[in-house]
């Protein structure tokens, strides 16, 4: 994959003081995610009855595993994970269906759980997938729809709000416009959600046209004067002929994904981003960001197998990062990521092990400078324990480097805290029965603890402290192991741990 040229983007064409972000001008990176709530049964996608059953297992969560979105304890480990790795927003799919005239939402479970979470969480937002199963959607039905979401979801003070109006993308602006007769309807109800959303005391919608087209067709009536506030995008599937604004070459690697994303001019077709950059009427553009595209678990016939490697992915948040940097005003430093967890079409930022776990959340952090916090991202787990020995796993979370220590007492001893333990004792100064050297991690990465000089056929409580220079240490939860008996074998322990579907064509249930 060819480096950026970031000379393609005219970074001169927006006026920057024609627009009040808030007021402030943006000087730390915004990342949103998208998250598709399909993983229930029933649920979403090619086969709602079982959404998980065509999943292959290099797909599947850690430490989640083939999970059930309709409880509590999986949203917000989900939501935990995004905060820990710096995300600032999640976007969630909502999908809506018709009774008549009655509004009928559906595979809201996510969101609803989302609003019932106590964890600390990033903001949310609506993606509204108006492409499916939305025909009732009318001149005559629609002021439902904004009802519905202002008293549901417009209150909570986690919403995303941007000049304190509520964020909504629209995913995405074209299949909007068909349920219309004109633009210039499509521009009454923009306009009349947002009038009726102030009126109530939350500000008004902020309205983000989510595009999967760069023709000017489409850019032409995606700025204020047609309603919008603002355009982002998902994955992006061609780039466009400059000369006439015909569809490009499709992708068929993420090389080319990331080339119809940030290509700029190369060879008469135009990348998404630099027709929207480019253009004066266009005053806030989020970049999209693509975590690659392979839909064979659903679409056997797809030709798109894009699932980066590590150093694509690297590349691909560095050509971001470099088209943000030149458009800071225009950018709002923002951009989005497809996305959370499409297991079903290969964008998956929720670590698994088709992307070695966290390693993909970790670059993205890192290349971006986001937020971190403290925290075990998976609790100490026994991999292994024989008579004398045994192995715990842990995955932390934190600015690097990340210090750590353990340390083995006896079976039922009091409880140390997190600054004993990486002093090497037990509570009050106790001698350990073991504890390991003072060593130090990365954020995301597995990492394993070997505890020697133990007793066979004896239980033991084992206590894993971690810090990092931003924070107050933190003790994990204590876990419990016994070992075995002398010449018996090696304990083994599964590390899986219990506690979009397709964005175009989601199946209603």
């Amino acid at each position: 994959m060819s480096a950026f040229d970031s000379s393609a983007f005219d970074t001169n064409a927006f006026d920057s003081s024609a627009y009040d972000f808030d007021s402030v001008a943006p000087t730390t990176y915004s990342c949103g995610v998208y998250y598709f709530p399909g993983w229930s049964t029933p649920g979403g996608g090619p086969n709602p009855s079982d959404p998980w059953a065509v999943i292959p297992g290099n797909r599947v969560p850690l430490s989640l595993g083939r999970y059930d979105e309709t409880q509590q304890s999986v949203v917000d480990q989900q939501l935990l994970w995004m905060k820990q790795f710096g995300i600032t927003f999640v976007a969630i799919d909502w999908f809506m269906s018709w009774s008549g005239t009655t509004l009928v939402p559906y595979l809201n479970h996510f969101i609803d759980k989302y609003l019932t979470s106590a964890v600390s969480k990033p903001k949310v937002c609506i993606q509204f997938a108006n492409q499916t199963n939305a025909g009732g959607l009318t001149s005559a039905t629609d002021h439902s729809l904004y009802e519905y979401w202002d008293a549901n979801y417009f209150g909570n003070s986690n919403y995303l709000t941007i000049g304190g109006k509520r964020v909504v993308i629209v995913n995405s602006g074209p299949s909007l416009r068909d349920r219309y007769a004109s633009h210039a309807e499509v521009k009454t109800f923009l306009d009349a959600a947002d009038a009726y959303v102030a009126a109530q005391g939350h500000g008004g919608i902020y309205w983000m046209d989510g595009q999967a087209d760069s023709s000017s067709a489409w850019i032409d009536v995606s700025d204020p004067a047609h309603g919008w506030d603002g355009v982002t995008g998902s994955n992006i599937y061609t780039t466009t002929k400059v000369s006439d604004n015909s569809a490009g070459p499709s992708p068929t690697t993420y090389s080319d994904l990331d080339n119809a994303v940030f290509s700029g001019l190369v060879g008469g077709y135009r990348g998404f981003c630099y027709g929207w950059l480019n253009d004066p009427d266009i005053q806030v553009f989020w970049p999209p960001l693509t975590a690659g595209f392979d839909s064979t678990p659903w679409t056997s016939s797809t030709t798109l197998h894009g699932i980066p490697t590590s150093s694509e992915w690297s590349n691909h948040l560095t050509n971001a990062k470099t088209v943000l940097d030149a458009n800071a005003s225009k950018t709002q430093l923002t951009f989005m990521v497809e996305a959370w967890n499409e297991f079903g079409e290969g964008s998956i930022l929720c670590p698994v092990t088709v992307n070695e776990g966290f390693d993909r959340l970790r670059t993205l952090n890192l290349t971006f400078s986001l937020p971190t916090v403290l925290a075990f991202s998976i609790q100490p787990v026994q991999v292994s324990v024989d008579s004398s020995t045994a192995v715990v796993r842990f995955y932390a979370s934190g600015g690097e480097p990340i210090t750590y220590r353990m340390v083995v007492l006896a079976d039922g001893a009091t409880a140390p805290t997190a600054t004993e333990v990486l002093a090497g004792t037990g509570s009050g100064g106790t001698g350990a029965v073991f504890a390991s050297a003072s060593l130090t991690t990365t954020m995301g990465t597995p990492t394993d603890v070997l505890a020697t000089g133990l007793s066979s056929s004896t239980a033991y409580d084992i206590y894993v402290a971690i810090d990092d220079a931003a924070s107050s240490p933190l003790l994990a939860t204590k876990l419990d192991i016994t070992t075995a008996a002398a010449g018996g074998g090696a304990i083994g322990t599964v590390i899986q741990i219990r506690p979009r579907s397709n964005r175009r064509y989601p199946t209603k249930v």
